[in-house]
């Protein structure tokens, strides 16, 4: 097959997997520059839409690929004048919006990524509350630790006295303690690792035991919209303020309180 035979015919495969404005806003604009030695270039509007591509649908894009050429692919994004107009971003503004900036993220509003939420800080004001201030802190330890925008990190070793000696909590709120009740009964005490966890933003496996336990982690790295079933658990002045970022986003609080899923964190 040609250059531009396989790039069409990825195309029309992408537009099957999400949906029309995703599509039309990110990837149609593209076009195919070079295919060589398992090497596949893209050419791309601008920076911004190489970020977001890079960030959030090189696996994808890579995964699709490989179903039409059946061989190993490594895709590239390159900025290139002859790609068809970018995104309308609407106005500029001082800030220069990145996927990788600190206060700003984009949050799928569902797992066929209905759009997008551009706004500051959403996982300090909704995800933080959600896990607990202690929890969210591990969270932020272990993100930090990779320098990655969106997805499952890589797995790697941490020390549960690093995190503690860098946040200033104790052991036991970051791994949870077993605990005896009055009439002896024994229960487990759950700690951060167990609330994060329990969101599905972590993975934790115990390594040894005893003093010379240690942990292997991952975690995701940009957190999706809540659900309706998650904001319920939320104090009724963030459940007002959640519903104020849905009408900022030009999202209807009726298209969302339809979501049914538990969560839209995909594993």
């Amino acid at each position: 097959m040609k250059l531009d035979q396989i790039w069409t015919a990825c195309l029309g495969e992408l537009s099957l997997q999400m949906t029309k404005a995703t599509y039309h806003t990110w990837v149609a604009p593209t076009q195919a520059l070079e295919w060589e030695n398992g090497n596949f270039v893209i050419g791309v509007p601008s920076s911004f839409v190489q970020d977001w591509l890079e960030n959030r649908l090189k696996t994808t894009i890579e995964r699709t690929l490989v179903g039409i050429v059946d061989q190993p692919v490594r895709v590239s994004f390159l900025v290139t004048e002859s790609a068809g107009p970018g995104p309308d971003l609407g106005p500029k503004t001082a800030l220069e919006l990145r996927p990788d900036d600190v206060a700003v993220k984009f949050y799928s509003f569902d797992p066929k990524d209905l759009g997008f939420l551009q706004t500051p800080k959403y996982d300090y004001h909704f995800w933080q509350p959600l896990v607990g201030c202690v929890a969210f802190a591990v969270y932020q330890f272990l993100r930090c630790e990779e320098q990655l925008n969106d997805g499952w990190g890589n797995w790697f070793k941490v020390t549960v006295e690093r995190i503690r000696y860098t946040l200033g909590v104790g052991r036991q709120a970051i791994t949870g303690v077993e605990r005896t009740r009055p009439d002896g009964s024994e229960y487990w005490q759950p700690g951060a690792f167990d609330a994060l966890e329990a969101v599905g933003i972590a993975r934790v496996e115990t390594l040894g035991s005893g003093t010379k336990v240690s942990y292997k982690v991952s975690c995701l790295h940009s957190l999706p919209l809540l659900t309706p079933a998650q904001v319920e658990k939320l104090p009724a002045i963030l459940q007002e303020k959640h519903a104020e970022e849905l009408r900022k986003a030009k999202l209807e609080q009726e298209e969302w309180l339809q979501l049914t899923l538990p969560t839209l964190v995909q594993t």
